[in-house]
This record gives structure tokens, sequence and C-alpha cells, in this order.
């Protein structure tokens, strides 16, 4: 009988450790390659929705959201290092007349026109938002 409560608490640890590591590789909060190059010091004036991205080279805060009235996501960027307001506006998807949606709003980066999506190729071409032109 010990052998067998030996057995059953083996795999309980195994299975536990296969479904922690499957969050742990899954989420993008954990599974961020560049979350070492984030910066140690987070500007206080930012918004606590802001989410850092960036790489070696630097970065950028990026604070957004759906605005269901004007199918527009409304958007401020921040300078990581500062906190100063690098770029804010109205921002439609790239080629589309349409606001990203929340579950969209997925950031890999600011390169100083377009905020970069986390979303699936299309036509060769990396998703993002502009800045509409008001």
């Amino acid at each position: 009988m010990p052998r067998v409560k030996t057995i059953a608490i083996s795999i309980a640890l195994v299975t536990l450790g296969a479904v922690a590591g499957y969050f742990l590789h899954s989420s993008p909060q954990l599974n961020d390659d560049y979350k070492e190059y984030a910066p140690l010091h987070r500007p206080k004036a930012l918004p606590e929705n802001a989410v850092w991205v960036g790489g070696p080279d630097g970065g950028a805060y990026i604070d957004c959201y759906y605005n269901k009235l004007t199918d527009r996501d409304d958007c401020t960027v921040y300078n990581d290092g500062t906190g100063e307001v690098s770029a804010s506006g109205s921002y439609i998807l790239k080629g589309q007349n349409r606001g990203a949606k929340p579950s969209e709003l997925r950031f890999t980066a600011f390169d100083g026109d377009s905020i970069l999506l986390d979303l699936p190729i299309q036509d060769g071409k990396e998703p993002s938002l502009v800045q509409v032109n008001q």
C-alpha cells in the first residue's frame, strides 16, 4: 500500500509541474523575452495601465483603450525614461477603418509613429495601430 501512495504522489507532482510549466510558458507577462530590458525605474506620473514594450535599444510605455463610440483606440505613448508624452491621439488598425478590440491590444513596440501589435501577420505586414489624422 505505501508503494501505491508513493506512485500516486509522484504522478500528482509531475502533473502539477507540467501544469505550472504550461502556464509559465504561455503567459505573455511571464514569457516576455525582452522583460530583462525593462527600465528599473518607472516614472511616477505614468498611468497604472501603461505597459512597457521594447528591447535592448530602449522602449516606451503605452496606454490604450478601445472607444466603442468612435471605434478607435485612444492611446498615449510615454518616454520610458522621463514619462513624458511621446505621442497621443486616436488610432486605428493600419489598412482598416477600425480600432483594435480590447483582446487585440497586445503591444510589442512603438516605432515612433505606429504601435506594433502581437497579432497574426497579414499579407506579409506586421499589424499595427496608426494615428488618425485629425
